[in-house]
């Protein structure tokens, strides 16, 4: 797109030269203002070349691991995961936070968020629901991510499943020692 603005303004600055010319030296003039109605022609029918873009990233956020489309595509609503980590960001806990093994990154919080509200689902418990306690869910997966790592060492989707189903377990657990007490 730039080439062809480039292409109109260069022909337009020839036409206008072209007739400024053209009262002196009819023939320069008319070869000037030829020449620009050629670039505009070639301007407009050349074919377009698509460029590719070329995205920068941060040094920051090229070391952390992403969730995968490919996982929240199966079955996991944007909306549900969004509510999960308004929840996190209004408690001042971050989604985004990395879990790590020996310096090794293994997952992100969001990582096992996506499969949390799958496992949820599975077990008929609302996302809303799992929302009401997404803060205490959230110390669940860092306190079991050494063992999950132990069990799961190289299968960062079965870590994170298994984190996610350890985590809800233990806060519905807590829920119900509090209610019978």
């Amino acid at each position: 797109m730039k080439s062809h603005s480039v292409g109109i303004q260069l022909s337009g600055i020839l036409g206008i030269i072209g007739l400024f010319v053209i009262g002196t030296k009819t023939w320069v003039g008319i070869s000037l203002i030829l020449a620009a109605a050629v670039i505009v022609a070639l301007s407009i029918w050349a074919p377009k070349v698509q460029g590719t873009k070329v995205q920068r990233r941060s040094p920051q956020r090229s070391t952390r691991r992403t969730t995968r489309t490919s996982e929240r595509a199966e079955g996991v609503n944007p909306k549900s995961l969004s509510l999960l980590k308004r929840t996190l960001y209004q408690a001042n806990l971050d989604p985004r936070a990395v879990l790590t093994h020996n310096d090794k990154t293994m997952l992100t919080v969001q990582d096992v968020l996506v499969r949390l509200i799958q496992v949820s689902g599975a077990q008929g418990i609302s996302v809303s629901d799992l929302a009401k306690d997404i803060t205490d869910i959230y110390g669940g997966i860092f306190d079991n991510t050494e063992q999950g790592v132990r069990q799961y060492p190289e299968d960062t989707d079965r870590l994170a499943s298994w984190l996610a189903n350890r985590a809800l377990k233990d806060v519905r657990k807590e829920l119900e020692t509090n209610t019978t007490a």
